[in-house]
Parts: structure tokens; sequence; C-alpha cells
């Protein structure tokens, strides 16, 4: 059985000198040979896939025009303005008229719903919507400084604190609920 080649002679068990698939003198570079191999095969495969991003795109890509009936048809001003309005009326009509406390939900369709707890939180952002309706006149000037003072009046009346922080109300009563 002359003619049988043995694979123990080689390391590794791969037959004609390769260990683990690559060929013994390979296996003899230094770390930094192997560095400088591989950082520059990144470098090239970088260079390449930029040449070709900036040829692929023809270089004066726009995005296609919105199809019609999207978007808004006023201006930027105009679209904040209407923004500021819905916010305006959301605190509005979600604050109790007796003690202005703003509820922490609402139904996006309009509907009142039967959620009636708010928080210190949904009241200040409240409050803080009121001065800005007021600068733009979204209600008359002497309602939204009694609604203001009824707030303030309201958040001065004693109540239960959870942690650090207030509990929640539930607006037409104006008292603590527990949780």
């Amino acid at each position: 059985m002359a003619s049988q080649h043995k694979q123990e002679d080689s390391p590794g068990g791969f037959p004609n000198g390769f260990v683990s698939g690559v060929k013994q003198e390979e296996q003899q570079r230094t770390r930094r040979e192997f560095l400088s191999i591989v950082s520059h095969a990144a470098a090239a495969s970088l260079l390449g896939g930029l040449a070709f991003s900036v040829q692929g795109c023809g270089g004066n890509y726009s995005p296609p025009p919105p199809p019609p009936g999207d978007g808004y048809a006023g201006t930027d001003d105009q679209l904040l303005e209407e923004i500021e309005k819905a916010a305006f009326l959301f605190f509005w009509e979600q604050a109790d008229p007796n003690t202005g406390q703003v509820k922490d939900r609402a139904l996006a369709t309009g509907i009142n719903d039967a959620h009636t707890v708010s928080s210190i939180a949904a009241t200040g952002y409240g409050l803080a919507a009121m001065c800005v309706g007021d600068q733009r006149g979204y209600q008359p000037h002497a309602t939204i400084v009694s609604r203001s003072a009824t707030t303030t009046e309201g958040l001065n009346q004693p109540c239960a604190w959870v942690g650090l922080q207030r509990a929640a109300f539930s607006p037409p009563a104006g008292t603590t609920i527990a949780n």
C-alpha cells in the first residue's frame, strides 16, 4: 500500500501542507501584515462603493412630486397658526371650567369620554396654552384671565401627594383620586 498518502504527516489533517485550508507559508504573516492587508481591502471596497453610489444616482436625483391632494395647501405660517389653535383648543376644551384642571387624555374624535383624571402636568400645559391663546386672540382676554385665576386658585388647595408629585385629580370636583 505504498500508493496511499498519509495525512498524519501534515499538520491540521489537510494534505499538501495546508493548515485549516490555508497553505502553511501564508500562515506565517504577522498580525501587522494581516491588518495592513485587511485595511487596504476595506478601503478599496469603500472607495468602490462610493464611486458606484455617485455614478448610480446620476448626481441629480430629485424625489418624485407628491400625489395630488396630499400636503397642506396654505403657507407655513398658516399651518403653524392652525396647529397652535388646535393645541390651544385641546387644553381649553378639556379643562373643567369650574376648577381649570385639564384631563390627561381625550378622544381624537372630539367625543367626550368617561376618563375624568387630570394631573398637575396637563394643567400646567393648559396654563401655558392659555398664555399663547390670549396673545393670539383665540378667546376673549377676560375669559382667559378668569379661567387662569380659577385654575391657580384650585392648585393652591391642599391635596394629597404621591411620592414627590401631586396625586391625580377629578376635574369636576377638584378632589384627589386615590391610586
